[in-house]
């Protein structure tokens, strides 16, 4: 190969400000931009818009969001299987299978009372985590006892497994990104697919005998609150959310898997939780938490009150003193119970 002789080098930092200016104008496009997407969301979509065409704008939703890339109505039997019994109920893991080989699975936990239909309420885990992490199967853990929480009320609990755990602990590792392009480059998302795996699980446990179908709500910590506004603003048989550490200003929290091309004409976290009105929720953020910080909330929240302002009771934003967790108090679990 050739050699080059006598070439210009120089130090790294002489291109520095060239680079750092061009990462400001990067950053900028994005924050001008959005200032006119905000323009036009404001004109695509109002309360009273939604009110006189709710099938719509939930339509456009699901179609930003992508298909699931299956049919939850074609599955087979769901698979049983016994786990333990502790000091608060049953403990079943399930497996639904879906058409073209889908295997989605998850904890039931039942308690030991429940001689007639209880409330069914979905406790969905955040990143890396396990439904049997959160549900303290696994030792310490950083999600409150939510589930115990939830037993103590006399429901019945269902924790599914999402394609979010951490393969160095639980085995798998796996890139969740790239498996949401390859779902993208098909038309779908993870977000599409997965909230339609929820979906089949709840058709199914709602034919249980001792689940009352018309008292489903749903919470989730993260990840896992995200999960619930998504299928809560998709399923109108979910008749309360509790969703926490996750409601914010999507531009600034842009994660791959919570954004599509051109929502912010039409939906970000305001617009998908509006979805859900009048039906009750409640939104928790921390006041300590590293990884969405409450500020951006902020502004959302008072985007989405106009949405329920027929029904002002019925949406509670809190900003806790924590961190990225879920409220040591019951606050946001008494509203969910009380609203079943």
């Amino acid at each position: 190969m050739k050699e080059y002789n006598g070439l210009h080098t120089e130090e790294v930092s002489a291109a520095h400000p060239y680079r750092h200016n061009y990462l400001d104008s990067v950053n900028n496009l994005a924050i001008l931009t959005s200032e006119v997407k905000q323009g036009e969301r404001d004109a695509y979509i109002t309360p009273e818009k939604l009110r006189l065409n709710r099938e719509k704008y939930v339509a456009d939703f699901k179609s930003i969001i992508g298909e699931p890339l299956f049919d939850r109505k074609k599955q087979n039997e769901v698979q049983k299987m016994f786990v333990g019994i502790d000091a608060q109920g049953y403990i079943y893991r399930l497996v639904f299978n879906f058409e073209k080989g889908i295997k989605f699975c998850g904890l039931l936990f039942v308690p030991f009372d429940a001689k007639k239909k209880l409330p069914l309420v979905t406790a969905i885990h955040g990143g890396d985590g396990t439904p049997e992490l959160m549900s303290d199967m696994y030792g310490k853990n950083y999600y409150g006892h939510i589930t115990r929480r939830l037993l103590d009320r006399n429901v019945i609990v269902f924790a599914p497994q999402l394609l979010i755990w951490d393969g160095r602990s639980y085995g798998d590792v796996f890139d969740r990104f790239e498996i949401d392009s390859r779902y993208k480059a098909l038309g779908g998302s993870l977000t599409a697919f997965e909230v339609e795996c929820i979906r089949g699980a709840l058709d199914k446990l709602a034919e249980n005998e001792l689940v009352d179908s018309d008292k489903m709500g749903i919470l989730g910590l993260s990840y896992g609150g995200y999960y619930s506004l998504v299928t809560a603003a998709l399923d109108d048989r979910i008749k309360a959310v509790y969703s926490s550490c996750v409601f914010n200003d999507r531009i600034k929290y842009s994660r791959p898997d919570f954004v599509y091309k051109g929502m912010a004409d039409k939906f970000l976290d305001a617009e998908m939780a509006a979805l859900i009105s009048p039906r009750p929720l409640y939104l928790e953020a921390g006041k300590n938490d590293g990884i969405f910080k409450p500020a951006g909330a902020l502004t959302e929240i008072e985007r989405l009150k106009q949405y329920y302002s027929d029904a002002s009771e019925n949406l509670v934003f809190k900003i806790t003193d924590s961190g990225h967790k879920y409220d040591e108090s019951d606050d946001g679990i008494d509203f969910l119970i009380k609203r079943l």
